[in-house]
């Protein structure tokens, strides 16, 4: 009997082992504080991962997980700004120009070093898209207005847009007006770019109506906005103090479905609700009544990242079924992660499968059915993927 379960163990933790995909690290690749961005490609033969130095995208091999390509962020993207055609923009007060490196130095007489200091062009996440892989980044440059009295350091969202293996890179940057500021760029769908944006010329006056995401023409021009806050954030006077970057996804008739990251309903673009997120054993809304004391102190020392219970990581929506990952609580309120699967025919809740070893849990995508869920784990040594199916 001892040997019996001896070699259940033992076959038990073969299994495990064997779906452990240890991740390759290198002298210029070192994974570091956690993982900002985990995307897989839809033939499941690779992924992409953003860490938290945001200064870097990797892609893997799925199946050994040695390093295929990488990109680095570098100031030389800076001056790519400079010279777009949308060098200007206005901000409700000011007529703003994106100044080069070149020009910069020579008016205002500052050295490489001086000029380079301000300057930390950052990598916010990756994605694919049909054959090309999309990277958001945030740019920083220096703006003077036009008549060269004012001067600051500015910058803008952009994208980077490679081939399949960070390869034959172009560059993308998205205009900026009083009607929207970029703040992220979240997705490309059918020709056209979201962008996370803020007003934040209304904001200094009102709270009404504020804009988070924006419809971008393929060129980067302004279109239209798409989703403003909820009202929950102007009434309550919270505006843009909490995380606000909405996550959706498209279903069959290409309406947006979304929520925001700390909300327990999920919505179309028509406002109407879809479903309300279930099997949660604390609700947020009993955080929400109680947050008030930081509105009055201007959220001054909140850890928004711990003070509520739920937390929505991503959400994909494939024939009529809508798959979550979520952060949330278990009784005792220790944290745990979900994937959950909706039937929006029905508005019912299919699967709630706890993810395990949620304090080595580190971020988790779909495939591009929806039929697996890869996990990426952090064991204090190696950074791991597994794959689990999808019931």
């Amino acid at each position: 009997m001892k040997i019996i379960i001896l070699l259940f163990f033992v076959l038990v933790n073969y299994c495990i082992a064997d779906n452990k995909i240890v991740l390759e690290e290198t002298n210029d690749v070192i994974l570091t504080n956690g993982i900002s961005s985990f995307e897989i490609n839809k033939s499941e033969t690779s992924f992409l991962i953003v860490d938290g130095s945001e200064e870097k995208v990797i892609q893997y091999d799925i199946g050994s997980g040695k390093i295929r390509d990488k990109f680095f962020i570098s100031i030389d993207y800076t001056d790519s700004l400079a010279f777009s055609d949308k060098k200007y923009y206005f901000d409700g007060h000011h007529n703003w120009r994106y100044v080069s490196k070149k020009e910069y130095m020579g008016t205002f007489v500052v050295d490489e070093e001086t000029y380079s200091k301000g300057i930390n062009n950052q990598i916010y996440s990756a994605f694919y898209n049909e054959d090309k892989i999309y990277i958001n980044t945030a740019i920083r440059i220096d703006v003077v207005t036009l008549d060269k009295s004012k001067r600051m350091l500015g910058g803008s969202v952009c994208g980077i847009i490679s081939d399949s293996n960070l390869k034959n890179l172009s560059f993308i940057s998205f205009e900026n007006n009083k009607f929207a500021y970029g703040r992220k760029f979240l997705d490309f769908h059918k020709g056209k770019y979201y962008l996370l944006t803020t007003d934040m010329i209304k904001f200094r006056h009102s709270l009404d109506s504020l804009r988070v995401l924006t419809i971008y023409d393929e060129n980067g021009f302004y279109e239209k906005n798409k989703l403003y806050l909820p009202e929950f954030y102007t009434e309550k006077k919270i505006g843009y103090n909490l995380p606000f970057k909405p996550i959706f996804t498209f279903n069959l008739s290409d309406e947006l479905i979304y929520t925001f990251p700390y909300h327990e309903e999920i919505y179309n673009d028509k406002n109407n609700k879809v479903l309300k997120i279930q099997k949660l054993k604390y609700s947020n809304k009993d955080k929400y009544n109680e947050i008030d004391k930081y509105i009055n102190n201007d959220f001054k020392d909140f850890d928004y990242s711990n003070y509520f219970y739920n937390y929505v990581m991503k959400m994909k929506f494939i024939d009529n079924k809508l798959y979550l990952i979520l952060r949330s609580v278990d009784k005792n309120k220790k944290k745990i992660f979900l994937q959950q699967t909706y039937n929006l025919k029905t508005n019912k809740l299919e699967s709630n499968y706890k993810i395990p070893n949620p304090n080595l849990f580190r971020a988790g995508a779909f495939n591009s059915d929806c039929s697996q869920l890869y996990s990426i784990y952090f064991d204090e040594e190696n950074y791991y993927l597994t794959k689990t199916k999808i019931k």
